[in-house]
């Protein structure tokens, strides 16, 4: 027998490790105060989409710089600013636009009261297709390139592209001497779109 009084033992521990309790509510308490300021600091409205977007950016940063809530608004600060060149497709690229509101309507909320959680309207930035099983190898790697600005490093990129083209019929016709906005763009056209 080791000869341990277990009162002993919860006494020292608690006389050495207390003040980590003590540590973590007032980390706690110092974060709510926090948010309760940044709250307080209203979050400019913008009619203009791209605009709103480029102010939740801002306020992203100024309010703990969600990852998450970061790599939204930069995918539609993307899509925002993308044009297609081609004209038969302007009215979905329309559409499919302003479905968004909702979503950068949740960001500002959200980031306004420093409620930094699941976005409710995210399938609208990323719709789910049955495609997506189809094309489950070639996704990933698309999204890999197109957001990650890797598509000259990836020899196969040319590959994703012929495979999205032949699931989607070649309605949209996703080139490499697209940018990465078009190619994104395109790729949630087909998405929202093709069943």
């Amino acid at each position: 027998m080791l000869g341990l009084n277990i009162k002993e033992l919860v006494a020292f521990l608690q006389s050495r490790y207390q003040y980590l309790d003590n540590i973590s509510l007032e980390i706690e308490r110092q974060y709510e105060l926090c948010k309760q300021e940044l709250a307080l600091t209203p979050i400019a409205h913008c009619r203009d989409m791209r605009e709103s977007v480029d102010i939740l950016l801002k306020e992203n940063e100024s309010r703990f710089n969600n990852d998450y809530y970061l790599s939204t608004l930069e995918e539609l600060a993307l899509l925002l600013s993308t044009h297609l060149s081609e004209t038969e497709l302007a009215e979905e690229v329309l559409k499919f636009k302003n479905n968004l509101e909702p979503l950068i309507e949740e960001l500002r909320q959200n980031l306004q009261e420093v409620n930094i959680v699941d976005l409710q309207h995210d399938d609208l930035l990323n719709p789910t297709s049955n495609i997506e099983s189809t094309l489950q190898y070639e996704l990933p790697k698309f999204y890999s390139c197109v957001l990650g600005h890797r598509r000259y490093e990836d020899p196969l990129f040319e590959f994703y592209l012929k495979r999205i083209n032949e699931v989607s019929s070649d309605k949209y016709q996703l080139k490499v001497s697209d940018s990465d906005g078009q190619l994104l763009l395109k790729l949630k056209l087909i998405l929202t779109n093709i069943s």
